[in-house]
């Protein structure tokens, strides 16, 4: 029993969102504002038409206590980001109390905090006084947030012109370094460069080291379980489990990640369509080198993923990729289409289309690996989508070192590499 007070204390807490509300039209900052002040009970009366609703939260409760690292899981549409917007107080519960014993810096959806038509130095400082905090204090954080955020060039650009990346290294930094109690972070890990990556992680390890309180939102249960020493586990808006990391990621991965799948062979998982998507997946395949469906590939062979997608509508700002992770969870390669000059999905119209991406030979080590597919920002996810393995059957050092050998099987890529020996002593080769 723990005996501090808690930082976090949520009772009953039930979110009830209207279904067929007319989304409003994008406007300026000072129209925005305007608004606000002349119309101060239009969010109350305009929702008084609709008739349908559902509970994205349903009757939660849950404490988390000074210092603590708590993870939350679930799958998409469990409320997961829905309980984040109501900790960070950007909407609010429907019913039920929450009880929050700190500030609270928060990097939610892509652009969540900012302004469009702001710049990233306006954003800055309008984020941090939001957070309470004055100008003189956001001077002392100016210069650490902007290093951090790597977006030196691009602080006097309105953010409306960065790139999904830019806004959440931009967000990142300012949510971790207003000295907040209680950090909260969705899903900041589908975003952004490896390095970027490394770096998030790193700060909230430091941020939970100097005992503040991290709330974690990931679809990364390498991360997870890294990070966190306790976890909840959301489903269809309703608590499932809470309590240690091991045992949620475990009740997780066996219990619900499996339930979004309609069909499954070997090579292929066909996933259940949802409502309302700007865009989802429908299907992820594996294709060996001879064009067949497989979950074994060899070593010495390249491969396709390919995934088929819906798209209904023409999203701006949009990216997919994919994150291959070994047995143990752990992510060992990324890939997205903001690696590429000209991104793909941004560019697609409404349609079905099939994506493919070209593996190459002799680059994963023999093992059991899984992707975790997204479309962002936010859009769709797929954890453990597929599962496929790589076998060697070929090479000398598949016969000197069998799968249990963890020397040669721990590492996340064995490319097979060209060797000579030159005997410099009279230039001569070996």
């Amino acid at each position: 029993m723990n005996n501090k007070k808690p930082i976090i204390s949520v009772r009953n807490l039930t979110k009830t969102y209207q279904i067929g509300r007319k989304r409003e039209k994008y406007k300026r900052f000072s129209e925005s504002v305007t608004d606000a002040l002349m119309h101060p009970g239009f969010l109350l009366s305009s929702s008084k038409n609709n008739k349908k609703s559902f509970n994205a939260l349903h009757d939660i409760s849950f404490d988390v206590y000074p210092g603590e690292v708590v993870g939350i899981i679930g799958p998409n549409g469990a409320g997961k980001s829905t309980l984040l917007k109501i900790l960070s107080g950007i909407t609010f519960p429907s019913s039920g109390e929450i009880e929050l014993n700190g500030r609270v810096g928060s990097l939610l959806e892509v652009g969540t905090g900012f302004h469009p038509e702001l710049t990233g130095r306006e954003n800055i400082y309008f984020n941090g006084s939001v957070l309470g905090m004055t100008r003189r204090e956001v001077d002392e954080k100016f210069d650490e947030i902007v290093k951090f955020s790597g977006i030196e060039n691009f602080l006097d650009t309105p953010v409306k012109r960065y790139s999904s990346g830019m806004a959440v290294r931009l967000g990142f930094a300012v949510a971790a370094h207003m000295d907040p109690e209680i950090l909260v972070v969705d899903e900041v890990l589908a975003v952004g460069d490896g390095e970027f990556q490394k770096k998030c992680l790193g700060k909230m390890e430091e941020v939970a080291k100097a005992g503040r309180t991290v709330l974690f939102v990931s679809h990364n249960l390498s991360a997870i379980n890294r990070l966190t020493d306790s976890c909840i586990v959301l489903n269809k808006g309703q608590i499932v489990f809470n309590g240690p990391t091991g045992k949620a990621v475990d009740y997780y991965t066996q219990s619900i990640s499996t339930q979004e799948v309609v069909h499954k062979i070997d090579g292929l998982v066909c996933f259940i369509l949802r409502s309302n998507a700007k865009a989802q997946f429908i299907q992820i395949s594996v294709f060996n080198s001879r064009e067949q469906l497989s979950r074994v590939i060899y070593y010495q062979e390249h491969f396709e993923i390919r995934m088929q997608i819906l798209v209904n509508e023409l999203i701006p700002i949009a990216y997919i990729g994919f994150i291959i992770e070994n047995s143990r969870g752990e992510g060992i390669m990324r890939v997205t289409d903001d690696d590429i000059k000209k991104p793909l999905l941004s560019s697609l119209s409404s349609g079905t289309y099939e994506i493919r991406f070209k593996m190459p030979e002799k680059l994963l080590p023999p093992g059991k690996y899984s992707l975790y597919i997204f479309i962002g920002p936010y859009i769709d996810e797929r954890f453990n989508a597929i599962s496929f393995e790589i076998m060697d059957v070929e090479s000398r050092r598949a016969m000197m070192n069998p799968p249990d050998n963890r020397s040669y099987y721990d590492y996340p890529v064995a490319p097979e590499i060209t060797w000579e020996a030159i005997n410099i002593s009279n230039e001569g080769k070996i």
